[in-house]
């Protein structure tokens, strides 16, 4: 349970996973530098949603080669973000959620657990939310193992 209203929830997918290991002190430098926002995601290798897609190999499954991609994507953009509230839906791979705006919104909603990142992109733009994509924090995120045409996970 958060404690207070300006505390954040993490939610990642199953298949995805942070590669820097001081992860945690990165988000918490981002939610100070950035107090006016309510949500945030990151960028990754594998993702429907163009401007959360890192430019990095799609096929490529070595953890290396990933960690190293994290490390150049801190580099380049660090702390910076940008605000894609009305941008395309975003992807659900990783939320980095407030309390007070979750309880804003009335949390996650939908049908099961397909379609909750697209109905909390829609609520947070709705209520005048921002959704900041973190522009130096990058995950490795399996998905699909790399075939953009297995559609498995739906059954």
């Amino acid at each position: 349970m958060l404690p207070n209203d300006d505390d954040f929830a993490c939610f990642i997918d199953r298949d995805a996973m942070f590669l820097m290991p001081n992860y945690g002190h990165l988000l918490q430098d981002i939610v100070d530098k950035h107090p006016e926002c309510g949500a945030f995601t990151a960028k990754c290798n594998r993702i429907g949603s163009k401007w959360q897609l890192a430019n990095v190999d799609w096929k490529n499954d070595n953890i290396k080669y990933h960690i190293d991609q994290a490390n150049n994507v801190f580099r380049k953009y660090g702390l910076n973000c940008t605000d894609h509230a009305n941008s395309q839906l975003g992807s659900g791979f990783c939320i980095l959620l407030k309390k007070s705006v979750w309880a804003k919104i009335g949390g996650f909603s939908g049908d099961g657990m397909l379609g909750v990142d697209n109905n909390l992109h829609l609520a947070l733009r709705t209520n005048g939310e921002r959704f900041y994509l973190m522009e130096g924090v990058y995950l490795y995120h399996y998905y699909r193992g790399g075939n953009r045409q297995d559609k498995a996970h739906l059954l």
